[in-house]
């Protein structure tokens, strides 16, 4: 117990003590570049702007209109050339109005690519187009799609497209 009530005497000796005092504050000296940077700083941001101006107005030259008249926009008008070149003339052969008629030309049977077999909505990838039933390809026109091929009509023939394993 003596600890404790030499330990509180102390503390009220101390407390009843005035602090150190702290030394007195000195008045900040004013920077000497601070008198004579705003007028620079404005006098740079100016010419930055001017230059920006100037480059702009280069690049884009401002375009003369002309003032429009009651029939509409005024077209400005192409300075032709000197001397104009000949025109050659060109003979075309004869045309005829006959029809051409070309013999058809050998197609390759139809190439099946793919089948998404739904139970509601099936399509196939034939030729690189996707077909669904009932769509044509060409004279072909699409009969059934199941799982694994597509069956095509036309010209009185049926034929089957199997997809490869």
């Amino acid at each position: 117990m003596s600890v404790i009530n030499d330990a509180l005497k102390q503390a009220q000796k101390q407390s009843s003590t005035p602090p150190a005092p702290t030394p007195p504050w000195t008045p900040v000296q004013p920077a000497r570049y601070a008198g004579w940077l705003l007028p620079f700083a404005a006098l740079a941001l100016t010419a930055i702007a001017c230059l920006v101006i100037v480059v702009a107005l280069t690049r884009h030259p401002v375009q003369h209109l002309q003032a429009r008249s009651k029939s509409g926009p005024v077209v400005p008008a192409i300075a032709k050339p000197a001397v104009q070149a000949p025109v050659p003339k060109i003979i075309a052969p004869p045309v005829s109005t006959a029809p051409a008629v070309h013999p058809p030309a050998p197609s390759s049977p139809p190439k099946l690519q793919g089948i998404v077999y739904n139970s509601t909505r099936s399509w196939a990838i034939v030729d690189g187009k996707t077909v669904y039933t009932g769509d044509r390809l060409g004279d072909l026109q699409v009969v059934t799609i199941s799982a694994t091929s597509v069956v095509l009509s036309g010209h009185g023939t049926t034929s089957r497209l199997q997809l490869k394993p």
